[in-house]
């Protein structure tokens, strides 16, 4: 496979990675507390420290997966998944800023990238 082939195909496995777990988290906190997003309030806050926890552990292992998919300049992919979540988080804070409180959507837009980082570091030890 081409270098450049490779290195799109890490960064989208990585953000797909992210994006399906995240909607799998999602769900199972609806089946546990369907209340979870009630209607024109904010989530509680319990919920919403159980998603951080989770989300900023995907973004380290997108960040190991898209290094290890990559076989090259891992840190720069993992770099790249960090930018590109980071961007997602911009957006989300945008179309969600009535559904979730905006310390929720900064905390996620803040470390994205570190933890992306972490993953690719992780990755370059092994």
């Amino acid at each position: 496979m081409k270098p450049i082939l490779r290195s799109i195909l890490a960064v989208i496995t990585g953000y797909l990675l992210l994006a399906v777990l995240i909607g799998v988290v999602d769900f199972g906190l609806s089946l546990i507390s369907p209340d979870h997003y009630p209607n024109g309030a904010h989530p509680a806050t319990k919920w919403l420290i159980v998603e951080l926890a989770v989300g900023l552990c995907l973004l380290v292992a997108g960040g190991y997966l898209t290094a290890k998919i990559a076989r090259r300049s891992e840190i720069g992919h993992a770099l790249a998944l960090g930018i590109l979540a980071a961007v997602m988080a911009a957006v989300s804070l945008l179309v969600y800023q009535n559904r979730q409180p905006v310390w929720f959507q900064l905390v996620f837009l803040i470390c994205a990238i570190p933890a992306t980082l972490t993953g690719g570091r992780l990755r370059t030890r092994h």
